[in-house]
């Protein structure tokens, strides 16, 4: 099934205000072969930014690692952050200098996936959780319960506050921009992520078209329900 695009922010420090301001300045990735780089990377690219010469690299970890890495070491001037982090960077003066949808025309971050001979010999509790999945999120998007869905959230995340967690909320149920409610993929998306694959590798030499990696099976039976 699919479920969103990441929300993938350029998360920058107070003093980048355009794509220029990077020239010659650290950009922190995890790895620069993973998915999330090979977005940063392209929008640079698209914003002229050449990106061996005039980026220097550093490997910070995952996006918790990058986050607590620019809070505490100004000279890192951006990173590819993940709701809330965006948010909690904010008293630091962190701003989003772009978003990954404002440069890609469409991208698939996040999907649910199993194996293929798992998927088949546990076909029934497969589409059961995605027909659960999908019915959660659903309720979230329903008027009246973002109270008990900030409860939800903070009773099990304590370490994030209810503000905080109001502010991911806004993004998370954005009707046009958050949650996949349907569960369905965002084909063009994972077409990007391919081609994103094949430019910045590595890549195998076989890397087929979006529809050679996708089993709609068990999300028509979650529906069908």
């Amino acid at each position: 099934m699919g479920s969103d695009d990441a929300f993938l922010r350029l998360v920058v420090q107070p003093d980048i205000q355009s794509f220029e301001d990077l020239r010659g300045k650290i950009l922190t990735v995890d790895a620069m072969t993973t998915g999330f780089a090979f977005v940063l990377r392209r929008m640079l690219a698209l914003n002229g930014i050449d990106e061996e010469k005039e980026i220097e690299w550093m490997s910070t970890g995952g996006v918790l690692q990058r986050w607590q890495a620019m809070m505490e070491h100004p000279e890192q001037k951006g990173t590819l952050q993940v709701t809330p982090f965006e948010v909690l960077g904010a008293s630091k003066g962190h701003h989003i200098l772009a978003r990954a949808s404002d440069v890609l025309d469409s991208y698939q971050g996040l999907v649910g996936g199993a194996r293929i001979a798992w998927a088949k010999e546990n076909a029934e509790t497969l589409a059961g959780f995605i027909a659960a999945y999908l019915e959660a999120v659903n309720w979230c998007f329903e008027d009246g319960n973002r109270e008990e869905s900030l409860d939800l959230i903070t009773a099990n995340m304590p370490q994030m506050s209810r503000e905080v967690a109001n502010a991911a909320c806004e993004v998370f149920l954005d009707p046009k921009t958050g949650f996949q409610r349907e569960g369905n993929f965002d084909m063009p998306g994972i077409a990007t992520v391919l081609d994103l694959r094949a430019e910045f590798g590595p890549a195998p030499d076989d890397l087929h078209g979006a529809e050679h990696y996708i089993d709609t099976t068990y999300l028509e039976m979650a529906k069908g329900r």
